[in-house]
């Protein structure tokens, strides 16, 4: 029997990381591969951003003032968690004031507010910044 040879073709770099993954672990859109934000979860630089992708090389900063217009998704997610936080609390725990439900949408609105303003910003950068995805961009 004639069997077709196996092509085996050699990668140096791993599978191309899919735009969601890139998104949630806040990537560079260009390269999808260098940090976003300058460090991790912790209270000393939270927001800081790299002004340059540093694998790529691509502009983070496009413009002063950029991420001003990221409240608007900051925004779209507190009027998500107000209705579902609002509705759980009224329908499922049914407490005897109201002011137990407003209680209940601002303590998860603040304790969420490291999440929503680091993805708010990932989510701006990504639909307005104009950098395509090109795999090639990648320096090493």
């Amino acid at each position: 029997m004639n069997q077709a040879p196996e092509i085996q073709v050699a990668t140096d770099r791993p599978a191309p990381r899919s735009l969601i993954n890139a998104v949630l672990t806040a990537r560079c859109p260009q390269c999808r591969e260098g940090d976003f934000f300058v460090g991790p979860w912790n209270r000393t630089n939270l927001l800081t951003i790299h002004f340059n992708c540093p694998v790529c090389g691509a502009n983070f900063m496009p413009e002063p003032g950029f991420y001003t217009g990221s409240m608007y998704v900051n925004y779209g997610f507190n009027i998500v968690q107000l209705i579902i936080v609002g509705l759980f609390t009224w329908l499922v725990i049914n407490p005897d004031s109201a002011w137990w439900i407003v209680g209940a949408v601002l303590g998860v609105t603040f304790l969420t507010i490291p999440f929503t303003a680091r993805a708010s910003r990932v989510i701006w950068m990504y639909m307005f910044a104009n950098l395509k995805y090109d795999p090639s961009a990648v320096k090493h």
